[in-house]
């Protein structure tokens, strides 16, 4: 897996979300970069069979950013925010700014 190919994954306009199906924290993230008027992409990788080993699968996300849990959230430079929670404390702290 070459660094250029997850480079591309970062969506320069806004943040990336890689959620999972299903997921009620990846649900509740997306919501509040809508009610918050923040561009975000998002993707949703796959949990089940061989996909989950693929590049953009569960497992592959899980061992490339070291995480346990979804959403993982992304902001427009490509910096780790963390998850849902940490997410809602970024966003608070980017209204106190304007």
């Amino acid at each position: 897996m070459t660094l250029s190919i997850w480079n591309s994954l970062f969506y320069k306009d806004g943040y990336t979300i890689i959620s999972k199906k299903k997921c009620p924290w990846s649900k509740k993230a997306k919501e509040l970069l809508k009610r918050n008027n923040i561009a975000f992409v998002c993707i949703e990788i796959s949990k089940s069979g061989k996909v989950s080993d693929s590049i953009w699968g569960y497992q592959s996300i899980k061992k490339k950013f070291n995480v346990n849990t979804f959403p993982v959230i992304f902001n427009t430079e490509g910096k780790r925010i963390g998850g849902y929670t940490e997410l809602k404390e970024h966003v608070k702290q980017l209204r106190s700014r304007r």
